[in-house]
């Protein structure tokens, strides 16, 4: 079903959630799942990135601005109802839920909305600052900024963290950051960003970039020593994703988040006005060790708002 994109303030829709492909080559390895006390899926082989199809939501707050737009700290409305202007700066919020890895090996018992039987659950929560450059009827341009924090973390029963696997936990936006932290990361160098709307439908790119300071290691050793979840044989230093923004009100009631974070591992919950938060689907892809900054990172691409993608 198409949306109404109204305004050119609709740019806000797509912050730091579009960009361009990333030309790196892409890491692949394994993945242990097991945490010692629990087998999951055990090594899950030949993984090159995490797919988070229709498991995310994000929002939008003013953190600076010029006189007339809206104030300091106010959730800023996709559908063009809160000002914003050249010299603004936006932050996005976003938490999603892995619904597979990204390779041929099917991962049974991986948790999420649509197979809530699984025994553990990978859930990924970011937040970046972007600063609003140039707007114009239908157009706007944004400068991500350096800085923000992107997280993975693993849950499962021995972990005692929240399973997200109903649209009523994405509505309550808790369990996404209680879990083991396994992957840390942060952006910085980035190149800008453009949003383009008009006849009903909105499109973007960017690129948000930014390397990981941790990502834990895996254990899998036939002396019966505990595994513990993690890469295998080594860890990616940063990684790309993939994001098509949908709006939440366009999805009905039941996936519009009223909460974003928990209040773990360094995570402060943040409120949020339902009606106004939007459907996130990314597909994070790890890369290697790069000649540059710029092939890391968060890169969150291909918007496309005029249609849902469904997950399968």
């Amino acid at each position: 079903m198409k949306l109404k994109l109204r305004k050119t303030l609709l740019a806000l829709a797509m912050i730091g959630f579009a960009s361009g492909a990333a030309h790196a080559a892409i890491w692949t390895g394994n993945f242990n799942t097991s945490n010692g006390a629990t087998v999951n899926d055990g090594v899950v082989l030949n993984i090159d990135g995490l797919d988070m199809s229709s498991q995310g939501s994000s929002a939008f707050f003013m953190v600076a601005g010029q006189a007339g737009s809206a104030a300091n700290g106010t959730q800023l409305d996709p559908g063009g109802s809160t000002p914003i202007q050249a010299g603004d700066i936006v932050r996005t919020y976003y938490q999603g839920v892995v619904q597979a890895f990204n390779t041929g090996v099917p991962s049974p018992n991986l948790n999420w909305i649509s197979q809530p039987a699984g025994t553990y659950q990978l859930t990924i929560a970011a937040y970046f600052d972007e600063l609003v450059t140039f707007t114009a009827p239908g157009l706007a341009i944004l400068q991500p900024l350096a800085g923000g924090r992107v997280s993975l973390f693993y849950d499962d029963a021995t972990v005692n963290g929240t399973f997200i696997n109903t649209a009523a936990g994405i509505l309550a936006g808790t369990g996404y950051t209680d879990g083991m932290l396994i992957a840390d990361g942060s952006v910085g160098a980035t190149l800008p960003n453009t949003f383009v709307t008009g006849g009903g439908v909105g499109s973007g790119f960017a690129t948000i970039n930014g390397p990981l300071s941790l990502a834990q290691l895996g254990v899998d050793d036939p002396a019966n020593l505990a595994d513990v979840v993690g890469f295998l044989p080594d860890a990616p230093t940063g990684y790309t994703s993939t994001t098509t923004l949908q709006f939440g009100g366009n999805q009905g009631t039941t996936f519009q988040t009223i909460n974003f974070f928990d209040a773990a591992n360094g995570w402060a919950p943040v409120a949020s006005f339902a009606p106004w938060t939007t459907r996130a689907d990314a597909n994070a892809n790890f890369v290697p060790e790069p000649a540059s900054l710029a092939l890391l990172g968060l890169g969150l691409a291909g918007l496309a708002f005029s249609q849902r993608r469904r997950a399968g």
